[in-house]
């Protein structure tokens, strides 16, 4: 009885289940082209920072004073702008040299995040030390004639705003691509 129920209700609104299926899918399809791109764009973030933790924790490994470890003399705000900065620390979190500023302030890392980069020698991860500021450090522990660690970190406001341009086109897409679907069911199936 049930059985005999369910094929009448599939059989009326057979269309009407396909067209949900075939939105379903769009759906899925639109936002994994979304979580990908997105994806990338957060994961090339860290590029560049990656390099500079890398090289400048090797050079204070090997011996490099602090004084010539820091990629530049020019302090960099945190908050405003997009040039990589560089925080050093010892080996007991206490902060040995920066060109970072947050606030006119020197900026405090969580001491978690060192002390993840101390058992698996390199961390990646996104800081919010304020609200509408957002920062991709990697985190490096070097140890040799000195040993600490090397934070070297990027605002993300060029990547979020890169994206919101790709949720807007794939949103897009995906509206046209829906509003497409609805007009070929309705005309031609």
């Amino acid at each position: 009885m049930w059985s005999n129920a369910l094929r009448n209700v599939v059989k009326k609104y057979r269309k009407l289940i396909i067209l949900a299926f075939a939105l379903g899918l769009l759906t899925i399809i639109f936002g994994t082209i979304y979580a990908s791109g997105q994806f990338i764009l957060r994961s090339s973030a860290n590029d560049p920072q990656v390099e500079l933790a890398e090289n400048t924790a090797q050079n204070l490994a090997n011996g490099t004073s602090l004084d010539h470890a820091l990629p530049s003399e020019s302090i960099v705000d945190v908050r405003t702008s997009i040039s990589p900065y560089v925080i050093i620390y010892d080996d007991a979190g206490n902060i040995l040299s920066t060109n970072a500023r947050l606030n006119n302030q020197l900026p405090e890392i969580p001491h978690g995040v060192l002390e993840y980069a101390r058992k698996h020698d390199e961390h990646r991860v996104t800081w919010q030390p304020e609200s509408g500021t957002r920062s991709a450090l990697v985190v490096k522990h070097f140890s040799g004639t000195t040993s600490g660690f090397v934070i070297a970190g990027r605002n993300l406001r060029e990547v979020e705003k890169n994206d919101n341009m790709l949720l807007i086109a794939v949103g897009v897409a995906w509206a046209m691509s829906t509003i497409t679907s609805v007009a070929v069911f309705y005309f031609i199936v």
